[in-house]
């Protein structure tokens, strides 16, 4: 063993001499990631499980955990560690023995099959670096297998099946099994899925296919799910094959995708329709943008730096049992034991980045999010701005399935809610997460009773109906970057309940950003005789957070040695302290703090017609409208 690291310890100083920026980052993760999942792995030869990796949060073994074969495969090609070479053999052997009869690898303990793309997809991968290590009869299982799971994937995946992320790698992954067997059905069902997935790109580039099934075909546009799989199974398919038109078109689509990747690393997932998953970093059961950046690494060394800031990003996201977490705050959510899902699927990300980097960048180059930046994509209702200090979305995605609240779909945030806000230097500000917290998936969302929704948000309350600009997807947005150094965005629209129902009250919210600030605008028109709305402000902290309250109208948070107050003149800013326990998520794993908005009269009782409490009153302006000013700058440390 002793001699193993001495090799593993010369090899990356070795690679740290010769490689990029991507390599030495990917090279240690890829080593911490795989040393997580072999302490799950069983190795008791009588046991029936033997070379299974045991999920320690649900305690089951699943199949999908078995794509780790590769990212261990691969670790051997690397270091000439034996150790990893008897794991990986040991896990592809368990996994070929699960196989169904059909092919097919269902998704323990669901019965989803379309992840059988990804575990044929790291047997392939792993084969030609472990044959010369197997008998005869292992190498004839093995081949077996992959036939029969490629077989199955030609008769099963479409679009009508499985979402697009699905059809996208299953194009990469019967490209590679071409490569490896020859067989021509491969090659022809690869070029049909990837053309197909191409023909979902919508105007803009962004691939529809992630939400419910409409008539035979799905759409709605998820940027982790795009990113982090479909964009690089399109890519390595198109590579392989020498498609030109079809990597042509993911390159065009790589030039939006890439505003999504903010100064810190974090993949804003914030927005798209599959963004109950989000862990900031990327998605909790997709794999990563590095293979993508990888691919199209050459003559952008921009992607090289996104890859390189995301990974940063991942080694803060550890829980202290040492899984990769769902976010940088996973540890303070008792009930949500670390799954496997996170680390075996960024362990096959950075392995896939290490195989298919094409051209490594000796320093980090700029990423568009570094400078001033606007991009505001019209067919997903999002604007993303870097001006200053700050990097935000704003989003009124106007996607909405046919199911209506019995889709997972429809509790991402809209109705021109900023889903993410970051400040340079300080970090993370405001995200988002479900509007209410669901288990469509409870393997991946545990039970978590009184969660609260992180996104900034308007809501009012109705007997036991609640309304709120989030199930607004019907808001319009509209967007003004004439003037550099003075852009604006403006969303009006209905509060709105989970079933589409309206509230009886409109709103309106404009977003200025300028070098020094930035601010929100709320404006609420009341269209009945309720007044009992509320706008909620929840703010991210953490154990190093400091939140002073300097005023009824003004809160500061300090972070380190950058400050950022938060004023609402002539309006009162509550802190939510009493509610902090509620005001936290599986997916991102974080905590936030609740600031509440209220006129004046309502919090001192002063005006007999004003409600109690937090609610807003209606002004006494001519349209009877409730307006509000919230002003975000950065302010010295030092108060």
């Amino acid at each position: 063993m002793k001699k193993v690291l001495l090799f593993t310890a010369a090899l990356f100083l070795t690679l740290a001499a010769s490689a990029g920026e991507l390599a030495r980052a990917a090279f240690p993760m890829l080593q911490r990631l795989n040393a997580e999942l072999v302490r799950y792995q069983v190795t008791d030869r009588h046991d029936p499980d033997c070379g299974a990796i045991i999920c320690p949060g649900c305690s089951h073994a699943h199949t999908r955990a078995a794509e780790a074969v590769f990212p261990l495969a691969y670790e051997y090609s690397l270091t000439g560690d034996r150790d990893r070479l008897r794991q990986a053999l040991a896990l592809g052997s368990w996994l070929i023995g699960r196989q169904q009869e059909d092919g097919s690898w269902p998704e323990t303990p669901d019965q989803w099959p379309g992840t059988t793309t990804d575990q044929a997809l790291m047997l392939i991968l792993a084969y030609p670096i472990l044959e010369k290590k197997m008998t005869a009869d292992l190498r004839r299982n093995w081949t077996a297998s992959i036939e029969a799971a490629c077989d199955y994937l030609v008769g099963f995946m479409d679009n009508h099946r499985a979402s697009i992320n699905y059809c996208a790698t299953a194009s990469a992954t019967l490209a590679e099994a071409y490569l490896l067997l020859g067989k021509e059905s491969y090659r022809q069902k690869a070029s049909a899925l990837a053309h197909m997935v191409v023909a979902k790109m919508n105007p803009e580039g962004f691939i529809e296919g992630e939400g419910a099934r409409e008539r035979g075909y799905r759409y709605g546009v998820d940027i982790c799910y795009d990113m982090e799989m479909s964009l690089w199974g399109l890519a390595r398919y198109a590579e392989a094959m020498e498609d030109a038109p079809v990597m042509d078109a993911v390159r065009r689509s790589m030039d939006r995708y890439i505003t999504f990747i903010y100064p810190d690393g974090m993949l804003d997932g914030s927005m798209g329709v599959r963004s109950n998953k989000w862990t900031l970093y990327g998605g909790g059961t997709s794999d990563g943008i590095h293979p993508l950046c990888a691919l199209l690494s050459k003559g952008h060394p921009e992607y090289i730096t996104a890859a390189v800031r995301n990974i940063s990003l991942i080694s803060t996201c550890f829980s202290s049992c040492g899984l990769l977490g769902r976010g940088p705050d996973g540890d303070s959510i008792p009930e949500a034991s670390p799954c496997i899902y996170p680390t075996f699927a960024k362990a096959k990300s950075m392995a896939l980045a290490l195989l298919w980097l094409r051209e490594d960048s000796e320093v980090q180059a700029a990423l568009p999010s570094d400078a001033h930046m606007c991009a505001f994509h019209q067919t997903l209702g999002t604007f993303i701005i870097r001006e200053g200090a700050f990097c935000s979305t704003v989003s009124a995605y106007w996607y909405k399935s046919k199911l209506g609240s019995r889709s997972k779909n429809m509790f991402r945030p809209s109705g021109g809610a900023m889903t993410a806000l970051w400040v340079d230097g300080y970090g993370l500000l405001q995200a988002s997460s479900q509007t209410e917290y669901q288990r469509y998936e409870p393997m991946h969302f545990p039970e978590l009773p009184g969660a609260k929704c992180l996104t900034p948000r308007i809501e009012c309350q109705e007997d036991t109906v609640y309304y709120t600009n989030l199930f607004d997807f019907d808001a319009a947005i509209s967007v003004d970057t004439s003037s550099a150094g003075s852009e604006t965005c403006t969303v009006m629209g209905a509060l709105k309940d989970r079933d589409g129902f309206y509230g009886g009250v409109m709103y309106s919210i404009g977003y200025s950003w300028d070098s020094a600030a930035m601010t929100k605008c709320y404006s609420i028109f009341h269209q009945t005789n309720r007044s009992e709305v509320r706008v909620v402000e929840p703010f991210l902290v953490d154990d190093s957070t400091e939140v002073i309250q300097e005023s009824e109208e003004s809160v500061v948070f300090r972070r380190g040695d950058v400050a950022v107050r938060v004023s609402a003149p002539g309006y009162v800013i509550r802190v939510g302290w009493e509610e902090k326990d509620s005001y936290r998520q599986i997916f991102p794993s974080v905590r936030a703090l609740p600031l509440v908005i209220s006129s004046p009269a309502a919090m001192s009782g002063d005006d007999p017609a004003a409600t109690s409490g937090d609610n807003l009153t209606v002004a006494s302006g001519h349209d009877g409208a409730c307006r509000i000013r919230l002003e975000y700058s950065v302010v010295s440390a030092q108060l």
